[in-house]
């Protein structure tokens, strides 16, 4: 609740056995997706201090990048495919349809309506979720070197090497180029409001922030010399940035950091918390209240067997 003093709340201990990729938290549940054993995790998150393992299923396919939840249901962006996962009962997550999706990427994002957008090295593609547990893919922006893909209202801002491309998918079918702008580069994207945050692990290696009003992306300042940059999430003037060594908090109003955290590698943020990932550690819970004091209060012991979800929590 306080950004200049982000406080641990709670975390899954290390020592998993996986390599926590991608987190999103919708209600009270926290889902993880792993790879080295392909697997997604659930996590109950409705007490901060105490997260409690729900769950796990085995996934049936390999390398997830990317992870949202839309109600009962989970979609995770994997190597070549969106698998839909039905997550209704958290302690038992049932896989549902997926569809095919050409070559690697991570971004998964959701438009206002039915429909999916995912960025791959062959373009950024369509996918109607009108009926939940099968997306189908209805089309595709015939763009190489898409890196990541945001959606906001009719608009989906696309990211490429050196290009970021504004699209009109009021019809998402048949999406119209609207603009482009030339920048560094970017590999992950956050939309608040009228604000823009893109972060890349190549080029300038820092956040670079938007205005997007106007519709067409204007630069109102950088944020330099982040270490591999692996996430974004854009809450109001607040940047939370995880990199290969830490939780960045910008101020993207002053561009400056006005705290961090150590080691984290993936974040979602909802209201004044905000649910990290350890590389193959599993999940930390931040109160993002005040940033300067973080502290962490409990953890869930390590587990290999991603099927044991018997463990207490213990409490600094």
């Amino acid at each position: 609740s306080n950004p200049f003093a982000p406080t641990g709340l709670g975390s899954i201990g290390r020592g998993l056995g996986f390599k926590v990729t991608a987190i999103c938290v919708d209600g009270g549940t926290a889902y993880l997706s792993a790879t080295r054993k392909e697997f997604l995790f659930t996590v109950n998150v409705t007490i901060p201090t105490a997260p409690a393992r729900l769950g796990s299923a085995l996934l049936p396919c390999t390398d997830p990048r990317g992870i949202l939840a839309d109600g009962p249901i989970v979609y995770i962006r994997c190597l070549d495919v969106v698998q839909a996962v039905d997550v209704s009962m958290p302690t038992a997550p049932l896989m549902l349809g997926s569809t095919f999706i050409y070559s690697i990427g991570s971004a998964l994002t959701k438009s206002t309506g039915p429909t999916l957008y995912a960025a791959s090295d062959e373009g950024a593609f369509v996918f109607s979720i009108s009926d939940p547990a099968w997306p189908e893919t209805i089309g595709a922006y015939s763009v190489s070197r898409t890196k990541a893909v945001a959606v906001s209202g009719d608009m989906a801002y696309v990211a490429r090497s050196r290009v970021l491309e504004v699209y009109d998918i009021s019809n998402p079918r048949a999406p119209v180029r609207a603009s482009d702008t030339n920048y560094e580069s970017g590999s992950y994207m956050s939309i608040d409001g009228d604000t823009l945050a893109i972060v890349s692990q190549y080029g300038g290696s820092g956040l670079t922030v938007y205005t997007i009003s106007s519709g067409t992306p204007v630069k109102a300042g950088e944020y330099p010399n982040l270490e591999k940059p692996s996430s974004v999430k854009l809450v109001g003037s607040i940047a939370y940035v995880t990199s290969a060594s830490e939780l960045s908090i910008i101020d993207v109003e002053q561009m400056t950091k006005i705290g961090s955290y150590h080691a984290l590698t993936a974040v979602d943020v909802v209201g004044t918390t905000a649910y990290c990932t350890w590389g193959n550690a599993g999940l930390a819970i931040l109160d993002v209240s005040n940033s300067s004091q973080p502290v962490l209060l409990g953890q869930i012991p390590a587990t290999s067997n991603p099927i044991d979800a018997s463990h207490d929590i213990t409490v600094k």
